[in-house]
């Protein structure tokens, strides 16, 4: 295989494709060198307005300010790039904020079934008959003396914890009904 013989583009002709290529990214992007900007496409100049001298520490996450005044949480990375640094930021306001109200939601949840009585779990039947509990409260415990990663680990050997022979037949009749009719199941 030869090499390429295409002669390599003039700088400006570099730059202008370079500009170009930034200028399609959805997210705020800079180019600059000693602190200046040189270039930063139109996301980044509707962000900070048309004047885009911004000083932003390197870091993961930055809030920023817009130029029409709406704060934002921001991901930022920059990287040196012949002789000069390329900015880049990505607005992650939306999903910092709906991490936050999941965090909160998930604490929520686990004090409302903290406080139930009984043990509260999930169970999934698989086509081939095997089962797992995705979830079973910590209540399990101190009803049935198994933790819920002893559980989760070994799910049969939470069913078995039904010693009498009819509770047995019952719990897999009452299993194999629900899923014949894809129904809930009932015990």
């Amino acid at each position: 295989m030869s090499e390429s013989t295409s002669p390599a583009l003039p700088p400006a002709e570099q730059r202008a494709l370079f500009e170009a290529m930034i200028e399609l990214l959805p997210d705020h992007f800079e180019y600059g060198r000693d602190g200046r900007i040189l270039f930063a496409n139109s996301v980044a100049r509707r962000v900070a307005g048309e004047e885009v001298a911004l000083h932003v520490p390197s870091s993961r996450l930055e809030q920023l300010t817009r130029a029409d005044g709406v704060e934002g949480i921001y991901q930022v990375a920059e990287q040196t790039w012949h002789d000069g640094t390329i900015r880049w930021r990505r607005n992650v306001t939306v999903q910092e904020e709906t991490a936050a109200a999941y965090a909160e939601s998930q604490a929520r949840l686990e004090r409302l079934i903290a406080n139930i009585p009984g043990v509260v779990y999930q169970f999934a039947l698989y086509p081939d008959g095997s089962y797992t509990f995705p979830y079973i409260s910590d209540a399990v415990a101190a009803t049935f003396g198994m933790t819920p990663d002893e559980i989760y680990s070994d799910p049969e050997g939470f069913v078995a914890l039904i010693r009498k022979p009819e509770h047995q037949a019952s719990f897999k009749q009452t299993l194999a009904e629900s899923a014949a009719t894809v129904s809930e199941w009932h015990w």
